[in-house]
Parts: C-alpha cells; sequence; structure tokens
C-alpha cells in the first residue's frame, strides 16, 4: 500500500473568478476531497467514524500558492499523513497540473480527534483498530 495518495478531478466553472482561474478558496475544500477520499481508500470511510463517535476536525490549514489553474484543467492531489499520534494528524498535500506535471500549490491540515461532545481524546485506547489503521497509513516523514 502506497502511503501517497493521489486523487484526480478537473476545475469546475463555477470554482473560477473573473479571470477564469480557479478561486484560491477551493484548494481548501480540495484538500479535503482528497482527505476524505484517501481516508476511503484505506478502510476509514468519515460517515463510518461519525457513526462510531469520532470526529476529526480541522484546526489549522496553511497553503502556499505556486501557479494557476483554469477552468476544465485536471489536477492530481497528492496526499499523505506526516504524523499522527491518535490525538492529533497532519496531513500535507501537493496539487499538480495533472497534464503538464506542475506543482501549482503545497499545503497542510492539522486535526484533532475529538468525540461528539467536542472533547479530545485518545483513539488509541478507544479505538484501537481505528488507530492502527490512521498508524500504518502514517508516512512518517514531511511530504512536502
Amino acid at each position: 500500500m502506497s502511503k501517497i495518495y493521489q486523487y484526480m478531478r478537473n476545475v469546475h466553472y463555477y470554482e473560477t473568478d473573473a479571470m477564469g482561474i480557479a478561486h484560491h478558496s477551493n484548494y481548501v475544500r480540495w484538500f479535503e476531497e482528497a482527505r476524505l477520499s484517501f481516508m476511503n481508500s484505506i478502510g476509514l470511510a468519515y460517515d463510518k467514524l461519525e457513526d462510531l463517535g469520532i470526529i476529526i476536525p480541522v484546526v489549522e490549514v496553511n497553503l502556499q500558492y505556486l501557479s494557476i489553474l483554469k477552468f476544465a484543467q485536471n489536477l492530481r492531489i497528492e496526499s499523505a499523513i506526516v504524523y499522527f499520534t491518535g490525538v492529533r494528524m497532519t496531513v500535507q498535500y501537493k496539487v499538480f497540473d495533472n497534464e503538464t506535471d506542475e506543482l501549482v500549490c503545497t499545503g497542510q491540515t492539522k486535526h484533532a480527534f475529538v468525540d461528539t461532545d467536542f472533547r479530545p481524546f485518545a483513539l488509541q485506547k478507544k479505538y484501537p483498530e481505528v488507530y492502527q489503521k490512521f498508524e500504518a497509513a502514517n508516512l512518517h516523514e514531511k511530504f512536502i
């Protein structure tokens, strides 16, 4: 199993601004799409985690824009878990123009594991099988 997950999509027309460029706010949404797809691929569908009472809110987002994307361009997002303790997690992302392989954006999201009352808890103690899946996907090193 690769610990770097690839997610593909096109830039939609409604995601562009008056200049025809993908609006900067979309990258955070695309990170979420890539992260949830990654989690599904390792057997951790977010809706199933919520059914268990596991909530994984974003507590920090960082992005660096390097180039632009335009309507209909095909993009590839590579994502990887680079830090995981069972209480906190960091996911890093690289966004590429999939046709040219040009790196257009890098970023990361930081997360906490909380219960339905938004109290932090240790995933390893409460849900060891979920902890093991996250740990198995952890790259254990910086990705960007």
